[in-house]
């Protein structure tokens, strides 16, 4: 599928000037799967070789800083936009020195992720697959690296890549995401990724609730964030997330605000 006519140009331009600086540069991520899907991309998400200071050095022209402590990357701002610029990272082992005292965090658990590696082991640590295609729109090539991306966008899968259980263990915010793609593409969970969803339900109580907060203000933000309350109650997962509309399901109150919220994001 021709998807580059649909991205913005000055994307295709920064992809450009990364790739002119001798540097492997691609769009990643969930706006490579909604092109595919032709859907209009929220935002976008570049991810390349160059390091966060390499990139901040490409782009001395324009306003960046660099963010983050669990994960480092760029923000460039083009006008009211905000590009995210990452270094391709390599999955990395979990630091036991790093956990937070007084919480049995699990084992596998990963507090920070800044090993910088390959494309291809960027593609490898990602979550599902769907997640994990990158588009070179200078060449317009395509890159799945876990063989099995495209084919799930098409049979519309949720899969996580490797094993779910770890995975979610890795990082237990994974499983509202997995939930997400459910509520808002409409998505089947892949079947050992589903017994995964189910058994590993209760890492989410040690995410942080940073995290937790920037989700549900990305869900709010959703136009089809009333389809993903309504995935995370029928998975058991908005007990974890928001309880008390959990207890308040199927009384008028709640059923209201999320006629509310859907006629919000219908217009929208």
């Amino acid at each position: 599928m021709q998807i580059k006519e649909k991205i913005l140009p000055y994307i295709v331009d920064l992809i450009a000037q990364l790739q002119q600086a001798g540097f492997e540069a691609y769009i990643v991520g969930g706006a490579v799967r909604d092109l595919l899907l032709d859907r209009i991309p929220k935002d976008y998400d570049i991810s390349t070789s160059a390091t966060p200071e390499q990139v901040r050095k490409v782009f001395r022209d324009r306003r960046t800083i660099i963010i983050g402590k669990r994960f480092r990357l760029v923000h460039l701002f083009h006008h009211r936009d905000i590009i995210e610029i990452s270094t391709f990272r390599k999955r990395p082992q979990p630091q036991q020195e790093l956990r937070r005292p007084g919480k049995e965090a699990p084992e596998n658990m990963i507090f920070q992720d800044n090993e910088f590696g390959t494309a291809q082991e960027d593609a490898w640590r990602r979550d599902f697959t769907v997640n994990a295609l990158f588009y070179d729109p200078v060449n317009e090539r395509t890159l799945d690296y876990t063989g099995m991306g495209l084919r799930d966008i098409h049979d519309n899968c949720v899969r996580s890549i490797g094993d779910p259980a770890l995975r979610f263990e890795e990082d237990p915010v994974r499983i509202l995401r997995a939930l997400k793609l459910v509520g808002q593409y409409g998505f089947k969970l892949e079947k050992e990724t589903g017994k995964a969803v189910a058994d590993c339900m209760d890492f989410i109580d040690h995410a942080s609730g940073s995290r937790l907060t920037l989700e549900l203000e990305k869900i709010l933000k959703n136009p089809y964030g009333h389809r993903i309350l309504r995935a995370f109650h029928e998975y058991g997962f908005l007990k974890k997330f928001l309880p008390f509309i959990e207890q308040e399901w199927d009384t008028p109150a709640c059923n209201y605000m999320l006629a509310l919220l859907d006629e919000r994001n219908r217009r929208v």
